[in-house]
């Protein structure tokens, strides 16, 4: 990286370049755990590298973080625009949500091919929650970005460990209330580590559900209503494209089809299960408008 140039508050020109640039790349270790377990595993044959996840989050990222010491440095301020659009740091951080899912998806197949012992499922199941809980982290980042395309990425992130509701709780609540009573993401004066996570995770869902039903029951909905209806229509794509399956193998296959699936779309929605149903104009209407509010919300 050349080094960037800015004109400092009394008018001298200076120079700055980030030395610990490449470091970033760091970053990524978590998300590589599953990958550096099954090539450990597969070069010893020791099973305790399932665990390389733990080894790493507790070990590991210790030592670099001793060995590499405080650093108190930032960048100046008139160089902080040029550092955020370098590609370079948002790919850094990019990166994390491929490796995280590919070593997802590795793991299901881990689990359904490779004959493993309970303790070396455990160990692997711990590994992949320990790259799903790092990655909260570049899900923070995504979140407080402006591009709609990087927070939608952050929500993504958070699909795995199921902690949607960071999302809303952390810029709808943390940066509202933080350092005050209210905010259950700031510890309390001498709160003890084990004291302070139960309370932050159970208090963050709390005021991440309440942020998310304020709109929504402005307009009289009830906060899963919307999801309701999202489902509704899943279903019937759901069953569209099985039937459409269904026909194929008819044409090229002596295989009967399934009646059960074309009675459900051909019947009237007030003949379906309520989860199935279309609903009412009036009703689209007033869950759109809702929706609407709740995505404001969510910018």
């Amino acid at each position: 990286m050349a080094a960037l140039v800015y004109t400092e508050p009394d008018g001298r020109l200076a120079t700055w370049r980030d030395r610990k640039r490449y470091l970033w790349l760091l970053a990524l270790i978590p998300s590589s755990a599953t990958f550096i377990a099954v090539g450990l595993v597969t070069a010893t044959g020791w099973n305790v590298f399932w665990w390389t996840g733990p080894l790493i989050a507790f070990a590991l990222i210790p030592v670099i973080d001793i060995l590499a010491g405080e650093d108190g440095k930032n960048p100046p301020d008139e160089v902080i625009d040029e550092l955020e659009n370098d590609r370079f740091y948002r790919w850094c951080t990019y990166a994390y949500l491929p490796l995280q899912y590919t070593a997802f998806f590795l793991s299901c197949y881990i689990w359904a091919r490779w004959d493993l012992s309970v303790l070396s499922n455990i160990g692997l199941a711990v590994t992949i929650g320990v790259t799903a809980g790092i990655g909260i982290n570049t899900a923070h980042e995504l979140g407080h970005k402006k591009e709609s395309v990087e927070r939608w990425l952050s929500k993504i992130v958070l699909a795995q460990s199921a902690y949607g509701h960071f999302y809303l709780e952390h810029n709808r609540g943390h940066h509202v209330r933080v350092s005050t009573p209210e905010d259950p993401a700031t510890s309390r004066f001498g709160e003890t580590l084990y004291g302070f996570w139960p309370r932050s995770v159970g208090g963050g869902i709390e005021v991440g559900v309440a942020s998310r039903e304020d709109p929504l029951r402005a307009f009289g909905h009830h906060a899963l209503e919307h999801q309701e209806r999202r489902a509704q229509r899943l279903a019937h794509v759901g069953c569209s494209v099985r039937c459409r399956a269904c026909s194929v193998r008819d044409q090229y296959c002596a295989v009967p089809r399934d009646p059960g699936l074309h009675r459900i779309l051909a019947a009237r929605s007030d003949q379906l299960p309520r989860a199935l149903r279309t609903p009412a104009a009036k009703d689209r209407k007033r869950t759109v408008r809702a929706m609407h509010a709740g995505a404001q919300l969510e910018q």
